[in-house]
């Protein structure tokens, strides 16, 4: 580190103090600590990930200032976290995934709930992993993912996945399948899975829980010459279509044992969800209502306003910043468009180089918030017993059954009362 920039430093320090205040000084300012210079970048560390989002925000362009008036070979300036943070944050992502696969797969099924579904990701959330995981430390609730992929493994290695989940649970688990995102199919070197994928990817997984034998396949799925896990076989595992696109729903009725929606959907769009499912039902000869529909639905009990803009605004505006994601909600919902096109054109929302929900300020939200009519945020929100009543709502409308989501169990727990009671 040069001798003079601890002395750079010091001064920034002083006019920081001096232009922002004592309060706004010791709480956001004096905690940064001056790391070092990296290729004409300053880099100051913080000690949380909030508190470096909040700097970024409310006093970069200051700082920066401050320090190319200080040190004309400074460009720019990096507020990191500290290391010990860094290492905290993947210590973090690890205590939640043991948290939502085993201590909330637990206190749901205390609850009487009937099903987790647990996502995937690519980093620590492998699904087989965690859906193990759930079920090894529960007794009764059944395990879904929501979802994995179909072509992400090969179809004896996922049929096997599912069968030892299957039998290790004594029959609780559900596989659920989406299509999967189009930019990590194409950074993953994968071809996308149409229809005709899908169709015969689960009748191949099907094929071999029934213990029958694949031979000679050559199609969408791959060569498979020879398949077999057992003559013994004979696994009923639920397969259900993790989406919401109108197409979809139909196909998901034709082949899928349920459907596994989204958050937002309005009491329309689920009333039009069912009707597309019953469609594809009746196009394959199925008897109506066959098809299971679980909506998705975000739970807040007397959420803060900061809980609102994050659990709600914050998702929701994620979702409206991805190209083609919130246009299937709209379709579904048969919202007007103009909402879209204005967040998009909307300057903050264009100022935020990623997710919304990881990275926008509570300012941001706040603002984003005008931006999103009251109706684009259906949701079981309030007392516990409008939050009851919310969840009692969903299967009036055509659920067959309810995914809580934003909340812990422990945070629902007392709704789930409400609802006994409601049904009482």
């Amino acid at each position: 580190m040069s001798e003079s920039l601890p002395a750079q430093w010091a001064r920034i320090r002083s006019r920081l103090r001096a232009e922002y205040g004592e309060a706004a000084y010791r709480s956001w300012l004096k905690p940064l600590t001056l790391s070092g210079t990296s290729d004409e970048v300053v880099q100051l560390t913080v000690p949380t990930r909030f508190m470096r989002d909040w700097v970024e925000a409310q006093y970069g362009e200051r700082l920066l200032s401050l320090w190319t008036s200080e040190n004309t070979l400074i460009k720019n300036v990096d507020i990191l976290l500290e290391g010990s943070a860094a290492a905290q944050l993947v210590e973090s992502q690890a205590a939640t995934m043991k948290t939502a696969a085993v201590t909330e797969a637990q206190q749901a099924e205390s609850l009487g709930l009937g099903k987790v579904w647990l996502s995937e990701r690519f980093d620590v959330k492998d699904a087989g992993v965690i859906c193990s995981a759930a079920l090894a430390s529960t007794t009764s609730i059944r395990v879904a993912t929501a979802g994995t992929n179909l072509h992400t493994r090969h179809p004896i290695v996922l049929a096997t996945m599912c069968s030892s989940l299957h039998y290790l649970s004594g029959g609780r688990f559900t596989l659920g399948l989406a299509r999967g995102v189009s930019i990590r199919n194409e950074l993953m070197g994968l071809k996308s899975v149409n229809n005709q994928k899908f169709v015969e990817g689960i009748n191949i997984l099907r094929q071999l829980w029934r213990g029958e034998k694949v031979m000679g396949y050559d199609g969408p799925m791959g060569n498979l010459p020879y398949l077999s896990m057992g003559n013994w076989l004979n696994a009923d595992i639920p397969i259900h279509f993790v989406g919401f696109g109108a197409k979809s729903l139909s196909f998901a009725g034709e082949h899928f044992d349920g459907a596994h929606l989204h958050t937002f959907i309005t009491d329309h769009g689920l009333r039009r969800a069912k009707t597309m499912l019953n469609e594809g039902e009746e196009k394959a000869g199925r008897a109506p209502n066959t098809v299971e529909m679980w909506p998705v639905l975000a739970t807040a009990v007397n959420p803060s306003r900061e809980d609102y803009l994050r659990k709600m605004v914050g998702r929701m505006a994620t979702y409206m910043q991805a190209p083609g994601y919130a246009e299937m909600l709209i379709a579904l919902n048969e919202w007007d468009t103009e909402p879209l096109e204005a967040f998009r054109a909307n300057k903050t929302v264009s100022s935020i180089a990623g997710g919304i929900d990881s990275i926008a300020t509570l300012e941001q939200l706040d603002e984003i918030s005008t931006l999103i009519p009251d109706e684009w945020l259906p949701s079981a929100s309030g007392s516990t017993e409008e939050c009851a009543l919310a969840w009692k709502n969903q299967f009036d409308n055509g659920a067959d059954g309810l995914v809580i989501h934003g909340s812990t169990p422990e945070e629902f727990a007392p709704v789930v009362k409400a609802y006994e009671a409601l049904k009482a």
